[in-house]
């Protein structure tokens, strides 16, 4: 706080250190006999009284920063340097003006660096005059860092921190002119040696004595023409040509250097007018779009408020739009080229400047048409981009040569489509808008690239580069704060690996940690895809995920049903009615979700065994006839004698008398035993007949190839009973494994205890068999009998256990119903 008396005031250094430069140089290389010199002594004779050898200093102005800024410095009150050590520097402080010096720098130290000054409050600068050291031949300098101390009339002292130090730097080289540039905007009144805001001066200086410079326009003609007059280093020029975008101005500047040396340096400039119009370029925004064409950005020429001269000047340059933007000290450029010109029809439309016309009509608008799939062309200073979802400056120019005739700046605000109308999630995998994953597993972990769960609309298949994926709740956990390392937080685990999910399946137990169990749990997913592959705009996609099994389903019966007529078993029934096979009674079993949903799948597993089919003893006819006049005769499963068909009494040859008798119906003809041994032996080598000793069974699949002496045979063979063995091998089958997303199938009893009696063989219904491991049992045996005080028709409560390689596991209902008849 400062103190309340009326002259309080404070001083600060405006940096930690301030260099204070001055320059110093021999007068050694002064020849007035030279042109130039005598040029420089008709304005500034004072030159010719320094003496040869002389040391000449220039410089030397100390920044200050002085609280409040209603004090007013002046010679009234008195400055001096002192060092660490206590010791005042020979130099002397004098002479405040307002402001901060001329060409204050910051150099890589860090220093502050002074070399005059603008008015500013509190900002003030003190001249350094040191003393001269006679024995030394140099000027003094503070002996380290300095403080300054400032006293007023009223003897209040104040200082600064340990800030300054007060240098010089010797001048040995010669004085240099040369010149920047070759054009100049226009401007009444220039000065040669002060760079606009956006270009270089017209003359540079190196090595000068300040302020003893000399600058003419040497040509008569110009001056007389443009009305030009010199003030100083500035130069003014009256009557500048309205309906001229340039003229020529000659301008020679004569400086004299610190050590007496003098040059000169004559060129011709070109002074370029621009357009100055009433009318400004207008804000724009576009939306990206893969056809550049619907991306475009029009303004009317008529905005732009150009009268004829200034729209001719403006239409004879090079015309051309820039898109510009800065981002972290770097400038980038995403577009740098020509506009185009469109006619009342929207035509294009092109200018000829050399017969001031339009080749198809005169241009009512302009503009150019983005496209983000194209880097900008190289402009200097800019690194080349492609167009990114930002602001960018736009400007038009017109250019002549070097020289510009019109510039004028918009901003141009770029987006990119809305995700939603060229990205969605497959709505086939979809459900509530989440999108469902039923990926196989690999070990313990389910991996899914997302890519195959989202569709891309067609146009932008190619327009989007590979796209990078983000597991947002564990961001957001980790943003704010979270405990990667011990907290259990659902949150806390990254679902993403190489840009692909990669989660945990499904975990048992009841004390498993929320953040280790994954499945049927809703999660937050970023994709970002490069739009037109350029990494530095990219398409933000959010969506939701759940990882579920294909197989499972929070609803079995939908997937697992049954067929109830064959889930009935009778107490003691002979002919197997006492019996239930599970696999029979399965009806369907389908998938619940992925792209096989709603499909069927094989749920049992199938041992490899034998084909039988019922064999029969064709070849012994014992016990099968009976004698008629000592002929045999085979008989039927009746006992009863078997009539020849007439079609076949020809190949059994009986003759035409007897065959024309049976087709009269006078007499009937009856298969004897030695006919039907005549039909055997035609037919019993044949490939469709499987041999187990005597018994003979038909191949199923060599009916095809069944001919008439089989058929024959057959139609004879089948009314004869014959002794029969059951289980004739008549093929194979192999082994067939369940679907490979099953794990394991178990049948249990939901309770034991009260199943037991019902079912005979309750010991392979716990649960715990795997039936497709052939471990257990799937027919289920009930009693030969009902146990006293049980119902003639009960029902037992089972399920069916279906684990899956999600680890999932499924109780699927069913109820047993046992009866005393069927």
């Amino acid at each position: 706080m400062l103190p309340t008396t009326s002259d309080a005031y404070t001083v600060e250094a405006p940096a930690d250190q301030v260099k204070v430069e001055f320059e110093t140089a021999e007068w050694t290389e002064w020849n007035s006999n030279n042109a130039d010199a005598k040029t420089l002594l008709k304005q500034f004779p004072e030159l010719a009284e320094i003496k040869k050898d002389a040391v000449v200093k220039q410089g030397g102005k100390l920044p200050l920063i002085v609280t409040p800024a209603s004090i007013e410095l002046d010679d009234q009150y008195t400055y001096s340097l002192v060092n660490l050590k206590g010791e005042t520097a020979e130099i002397t402080v004098s002479s405040p003006v307002k402001g901060l010096p001329e060409g204050l720098e910051w150099e890589n130290d860090g220093k502050l660096v002074s070399r005059s000054a603008d008015a500013s409050s509190c900002l003030w600068t003190l001249n350094v005059e040191p003393a001269f050291d006679e024995k030394k031949e140099e000027y003094k300098s503070t002996d380290g860092r300095s403080s300054l101390l400032v006293e007023n009339s009223k003897g209040t002292v104040v200082r600064t921190a340990y800030a300054y130090t007060v240098e010089s730097a010797d001048i040995t080289d010669d004085v240099n002119v040369v010149s920047n540039t070759s054009s100049f905007k226009y401007a009444e009144t220039i000065d040669v040696l002060e760079a606009p805001e956006d270009g270089k001066a017209m003359f540079e200086l190196k090595n000068e004595y300040k302020g003893y410079v000399v600058l003419e326009a040497t040509n008569a003609v110009q001056v007389e023409k443009y009305g030009i007059t010199i003030d100083g280093t500035k130069v003014t020029i009256a009557n500048m040509p309205v309906n001229e975008t340039q003229i020529d101005v000659t301008l020679k500047l004569t400086a004299a250097g610190l050590n007496g040396s003098v040059k000169s340096h004559e060129k011709t400039f070109s002074i370029t007018q621009g357009v100055e119009s009433v009318g400004m370029l207008a804000d724009r925004a576009v939306t990206l779009n893969v056809d550049p064409a619907k991306a475009s950005i029009r303004w009317n020429l008529e905005d732009l408020k150009f009268s004829a001269v200034q729209l001719d000047n403006f239409l004879s340059g090079n015309v051309k739009l820039t898109a510009t933007r800065e981002k972290d000290d770097k400038k980038y450029v995403a577009y740098n080229g020509s506009i185009t010109w469109y006619n009342a029809n929207s035509q294009v439309t092109t200018y000829d400047p050399q017969t001031v016309t339009w080749r198809n009509g005169t241009a009512v608008t302009f503009g150019i048409n983005v496209n983000g799939a194209v880097p900008g062309a190289a402009l200097d200073g800019h690194i080349s981009e492609q167009f990114t979802a930002t602001e960018y400056e736009l400007t038009l120019t017109s250019m002549n040569g070097t020289s510009v005739i019109y510039s004028d700046d918009a901003t141009l605000t770029v987006s990119n489509p809305d995700a939603a109308d060229i990205l969605r999630l497959n709505p086939a995998f979809v459900e509530d808008g989440v999108l469902q994953v039923s990926a196989l597993p690999t070990g313990n972990n389910v991996d899914y690239d997302f890519e195959s769960g989202i569709i891309k609309a067609n146009a932008y298949t190619t327009a989007l580069g590979d796209p990078t994926f983000t597991d947002m709740d564990y961001k957001t956990f980790v943003d704010n704060g979270g405990d990667t390392q011990n907290s259990k937080d659902f949150a806390n685990w990254d679902w993403i690996k190489n840009d692909e999910l990669h989660v945990n399946k499904w975990i048992e137990g009841s004390n498993v940690p929320a953040n280790q169990q994954h499945m049927y749990k809703v999660r937050k997913i970023r994709a970002q895809y490069p739009l037109f592959n350029n990494p530095n705009n990219k398409i933000t996609f959010d969506f939701e995920v759940v990882v579920k099994s294909q197989v499972y389903s929070d609803d079995p019966t939908q997937v697992i049903t049954f067929d109830n007529d064959k889930l009935v078993a009778v107490y003691g029934g002979a002919d197997g009615s006492n019996k239930v096979d599970i696999k029979n009674a399965v009806k369907s079993a389908v998938f619940a979700l992925g792209s096989d949903k709603g499909k069927s799948y094989t749920l049992f597993a199938t041992k490899a065994g034998d084909i039988t089919a019922m064999g029969y003893a064709y070849g012994i006819t014992d016990n099968l006839t009976t004698a008629v006049s000592s002929v045999n005769y085979m008989l039927d499963a009746n006992n009863m004698l078997i009539e020849l068909a007439v079609k076949d009494m020809n190949y059994l040859g009986y003759s035409g008398e007897d065959i024309l008798a049976a087709q009269t119906g006078e007499e009937k003809f009856y298969l004897k035993e030695a006919d039907y041994l005549k039909l055997w032996n035609s037919v019993k080598n044949q490939a469709y007949f499987e041999v187990a000793g005597n018994y003979y069974a038909l191949k199923d699949a060599a009916a095809a190839n069944k001919d008439a002496d089989y058929t024959r045979f057959i139609a004879y063979a089948t009314q004869i009973k014959f002794q029969t063995q059951k289980d004739i091998v008549v093929g194979t089958t192999t082994e067939k494994p369940a679907d490979n997303r099953i794990v394991s199938v178990a049948i249990k009893a939901v309770d034991k205890n009260y199943a037991a009696k019902f079912i005979e063989n309750i010991n392979d219904f716990g649960g715990n068999l795997n039936l497709n491991a052939f471990d257990g049992n799937s027919v289920i045996t009930v009693k030969d009998q009902l146990e006293e005080g049980v119902s003639e028709t009960s029902t037992v409560d089972m399920q069916l256990i279906v684990k899956d390689i999600w680890n999932k596991t499924m109780y699927v209902p069913f109820k047993l119903t046992v009866k005393t008849t069927k």
